[in-house]
């Protein structure tokens, strides 16, 4: 029995497992391709104990070129240096060729078989007597070589190439998958490109149908943006909340343009009317496949933490953070702006709005959020594309601001602000005006007796009656 060949042969056996092992790692971590050879190589090296590894990619040119584009170990940088083809001619690189051009795995020993002289010239003098070359695929192609020297003249026996091939196997498996999870990538990027040009188109469309609303999706979506980074959401939720605050007002589109754009009173079944945006937002989006509840979110922006919102009148954690967010980032862009019935009404005023309604309407995170980026410089610039102040004229129509205020609101001469009303106070004060009681009013709207008394005490202060 030759002792010393067993025990070579276990060693080899307990490298070649931990080269197995390294490499299968190399494959889950690789970021890209020139990783994934270069980890491989270094492997096969300082794990497996071959003294030089390197992959050879072979070239379909007319030049038949074997270009190296891996290696490690010893004589790596003779290795790259030197010009093979896997051609038949005078540099073809021994049996590194042969197994490119045969697809199958071939062995040279330097000493019994001098062709190749580039290669064997150049392993001599780095004390490398043989190599192997394995070929490697990728899908049904040959992509180039696995070679692997030896300072040992009978290194590669019938089972070191066996357990060769088979890394060279999972090499190739490895590159399938990168590769294909390249191309998801790519694919996956050009996805989200097109949804995203396809949610600007959206906007575009309903701002040209409208130009009271011309930017102001795109203002609510900027501070929903800062509003959600303050919070220390992940980039992955702010980029679902953007594309919501994006198409927040879509469902204006199916609202007659006279109504959205009137300058003057609005009775309440156009108020009713124009709450139905909501709801018409969803049914446009729902069947959009988005990584993010955004027809969600669309549906619920006008939804309140106390439910007088709309459409559900649903409360608390009920209501989507996202919806939260731009239901906070809707109301200070609305009152910033003007509108057609009324002036911009300022920065100060829509702080006070949303102060006003935090815990009750407004989420308290969120509206803290909101006043500490207000008190940063250029908040104006933040909210609106030109920085509106009372005054200025840019002009929009949006919802709770609008919506909820606009059933009392007259056309208003710039820097006259009028009462500030929600929308369930300005219905009650209709109804009350119609002679309804109390609780006929609760019944007619579908809330409470001590809603509506609430709701008759605040907007008596608001109007200093």
């Amino acid at each position: 029995m030759n002792i010393g060949a067993s025990v070579e042969n276990k060693r080899r056996s307990i490298g070649t497992f931990r080269a197995f092992t390294d490499g299968s790692a190399a494959i889950v971590r690789a970021a890209s391709e020139a990783e994934l050879l270069s980890d491989m190589c270094r492997a096969l090296v300082e794990k497996g104990g071959y003294p030089l590894a390197c992959i050879l990619r072979a070239e379909n040119g007319t030049e038949q070129t074997l270009r190296p584009v891996a290696s490690f170990g010893i004589g790596r940088s003779v290795v790259e240096a030197l010009n093979f083809t896997w051609g038949v001619s005078e540099k073809t690189f021994g049996s590194c060729g042969i197994a490119v051009r045969t697809a199958r795995p071939a062995v040279q020993n330097y000493s019994a078989n001098p062709s190749g002289s580039p290669w064997r010239s150049a392993g001599l003098n780095q004390n490398l007597v043989s190599n192997a070359a394995i070929p490697v695929k990728v899908g049904a192609t040959v992509f180039g070589a696995l070679v692997v020297a030896s300072a040992e003249t009978g290194a590669f026996d019938t089972e070191e190439i066996e357990v060769l091939v088979e890394f060279a196997d999972m090499l190739s498996s490895g590159m399938d998958m990168l590769r294909a999870r390249t191309e998801r990538e790519t694919f996956c990027q050009v996805v989200e490109e097109n949804l995203k040009n396809t949610v600007q188109a959206l906007g575009t469309a309903l701002e040209y149908r409208d130009p009271f609303t011309a930017g102001h999706q795109r203002n609510v979506a900027a501070l929903s943006v800062a509003i959600g980074q303050e919070m220390n959401l992940s980039s992955h939720e702010i980029e679902g909340i953007r594309f919501g605050a994006l198409l927040h007002d879509i469902g204006k589109i199916k609202i007659p343009l006279d109504i959205c754009s009137k300058a003057g009173r609005l009775i309440l079944p156009e108020i009713q009317l124009i709450q139905t945006h909501a709801e018409a937002g969803y049914a446009i989006l729902k069947n959009i496949d988005f990584q993010w509840p955004v027809a969600s979110m669309v549906l619920q922006h006008h939804e309140r933490l106390d439910g007088s919102g709309y459409p559900q009148g649903l409360k608390g954690d009920a209501i989507l953070l996202g919806s939260r967010i731009i239901a906070v980032a809707d109301v200070v862009e609305a009152m910033m702006s003007h509108r057609p019935y009324r002036a911009a009404l300022g920065q100060s005023a829509a702080i006070d709005e949303i102060q006003r309604g935090r815990g009750l309407h407004f989420d308290p995170s969120v509206v803290d959020a909101c006043i500490t980026i207000s008190r940063r410089p250029g908040f104006a610039r933040l909210v609106l594309e030109s920085a509106a102040e009372p005054g200025s004229a840019f002009l929009d129509e949006t919802d709770t601001q609008s919506d909820e205020l606009r059933q009392g609101a007259e056309p208003s001469a710039h820097g006259t602000n009028p009462p500030r009303l929600t929308l369930q106070q300005s219905a009650v004060m209709q109804l009350v005006a119609e002679g309804k009681s109390v609780k006929e009013i609760a019944r007619y709207m579908n809330i409470s007796v001590s809603t509506v008394k609430a709701h008759l005490s605040i907007t008596y202060k608001t109007l200093g009656a």
